[in-house]
């Protein structure tokens, strides 16, 4: 079997498949992540390698043959389908395997390296209204009429 099967009719070479096992095995036995880290690695993974399937025309078949211009071209495309933060997720996990690739001498460098993440979404502060500062400032008047003097008091 020279491809492993992920969803419908979705498959990847095995090449990659091979070096995706024993980088989720690395993520439980040697790095001790969380399964719901190892799990989202691997999403990442595959969803990187359908694309590459697809944008490659399956020509990408091992880890050496990833570019820096697949990297890309990959968060190019990923930045319509994803939120930022789940693109910067994915592409944390993807620099991981790139970087377990290298220690084991499967690639010469890391395509993911340095690449310019979009960034973070900062949701804007959230104002109170003028009833709820209203209810506010007169709840430690309520506190202090059930609780006696005392609450406030050092």
């Amino acid at each position: 079997m020279d491809e492993a099967e992920v969803g419908e009719g979705e498959r990847i070479p095995e090449g990659l498949n091979s070096a995706k096992v024993a980088f989720g095995d690395y993520l439980t036995l040697e790095r001790r992540l969380s399964p719901h880290t190892r799990r989202n690695y691997e999403h990442a993974l595959i969803c990187f390698f359908l694309w590459l399937q697809h944008d490659a025309r399956g020509m990408v078949l091992k880890p050496t043959q990833v570019t820096r211009l697949h990297a890309r071209s990959y968060l190019i495309e990923a930045q319509a389908l994803y939120s930022r933060r789940t693109l910067r997720n994915h592409v944390s996990g993807l620099r991981s395997f790139f970087k377990f690739c290298q220690k084991r001498k499967w690639t010469e460098g890391n395509p993911f390296h340095n690449l310019t993440l979009p960034k973070p979404e900062k949701p804007l502060p959230k104002f109170l209204t003028e009833d709820q500062v209203v209810k506010l400032l007169a709840q430690p008047e309520s506190l202090e009429s059930k609780q006696g003097n005392h609450a406030f008091k050092p």
